[in-house]
């Protein structure tokens, strides 16, 4: 009854009921991820919420995207499905993977200079991960989940993803990039 009440949210809310459910599986695999990796079991929640906060605020942008994409390419043909699943590789993906690595280092305090290696160093990588994270998950969204209800559908895979991704943005191992030169060190 409580499930049915809140899928009927996601069709009369469909922003304000993402933003719930993306903000708080975000926040969610943070809290998982901090678990994993520190030993000593400690959780800091400035940093869980700074997630969840960071996702969001975008997750009404995420929302009118797959809306814009169900209406450009509507169905759920093998040649619309794999359209959409392009299409949020080559630019949601991208996009949301580096508002993320802004947002949260900005929010944490952290300072530009800090933003701009983050995204030299950890952005591609951050993005091919996804690449192999997301198109399976993405195409069976859409090939068997309504639009109105792909937040929900994503935000259950999501949680596996803000673990990873919760890692790639507070990895404090910034390398900077160095020329390839063919020599040794």
């Amino acid at each position: 009854m409580l499930f049915q009440r809140f899928l009927q949210l996601y069709v009369q809310h469909p922003y304000t009921a993402s933003m719930v459910s993306v903000g708080t599986t975000s926040f969610l695999g943070d809290v998982i991820c901090q678990k994993l990796l520190k030993s000593d079991g400690t959780w800091d929640p400035s940093r869980s919420i700074n997630m969840g906060v960071m996702s969001t605020i975008m997750s009404p942008f995420i929302t009118k995207y797959h809306f814009l994409l169900e209406n450009r390419f509507p169905g759920k043909s093998f040649s619309a499905i794999a359209i959409k699943t392009m299409a949020n590789g080559l630019v949601l993906g991208p996009l949301t993977i580096a508002c993320m690595f802004a947002g949260v280092s900005f929010l944490e305090g952290k300072k530009k200079d800090h933003v701009k290696a983050k995204m030299q160093n950890d952005l591609l990588k951050t993005w091919m991960a996804a690449g192999i994270y997301w198109p399976g998950i993405n195409m069976l969204i859409f090939k068997f989940v309504p639009v109105h209800y792909r937040p929900v559908a994503g935000g259950v895979a999501s949680v596996i993803w803000s673990v990873f991704l919760s890692l790639q943005i507070h990895s404090q191992n910034v390398i900077k990039p160095q020329l390839v030169t063919g020599e040794s060190p």
